[in-house]
């Protein structure tokens, strides 16, 4: 529920404390990735309860029905990253890029300390990166990527992408199952 200061517990699985807050993120480019990743697990979750064969969304569910399906959405296994790679993600870019910066999330924002969000320039002209530290832990990953729309299109950012990858979610394969090549 809600907390009062603009958190809400939603749960969550795999024993990581998914509450989310906008509240202690120091930039504009945190608030942005977590608020993407927040939008991600409830649309999951709103597909989840229109999707049931009894359709009782549709006629009230009970709290208990929704949490359920929203907590089981905050729970997927995927990072973002992974799901444009299989194809599951309709473009490179997050819904939260603007004209002057394409945004591309590599991790789930939700599941890092918003103190710990900042800012990174990146070697590349044009690149930078928000980086964080996971919630209870001390290593810093890249959460998300922030391209300068007018040195990079959408198709250059994502090539730029296939080309570093490696820097940011270690070894492996660009294309991790899916249709993307």
């Amino acid at each position: 529920g809600d907390d009062g200061v603009g958190g809400h517990d939603v749960g969550g699985g795999g024993g990581v404390d998914t509450k989310w807050s906008l509240q202690g993120h120091s930039s504009n480019e945190a608030i942005l990735s977590h608020a993407s990743s927040a939008l991600d697990a409830a649309e999951a979750a709103l597909g989840g309860l229109l999707g049931r064969a009894d359709n009782k969304a549709g006629s009230g569910a009970g709290l208990k029905e929704v949490e359920g399906v929203f907590n089981k959405a905050l729970s997927d296994d995927l990072q973002p990253y992974q799901k444009y790679e299989r194809g599951q993600l309709p473009s490179f870019f997050d819904r939260t890029s603007s004209e002057s910066c394409g945004r591309f999330r590599v991790r789930h924002a939700r599941l890092y300390e918003p103190t710990s969000m900042r800012k990174k320039e990146d070697s590349d002209r044009g690149v930078s990166v928000l980086v964080g530290t996971v919630r209870g832990g001390e290593e810093e990953h890249a959460i998300t990527i922030m391209f300068d729309r007018g040195l990079f299109d959408e198709a250059e950012a994502g090539q730029w992408w296939k080309d570093n990858r490696h820097r940011f979610v270690g070894g492996g394969k660009f294309d991790s199952g899916g249709d993307r090549d």
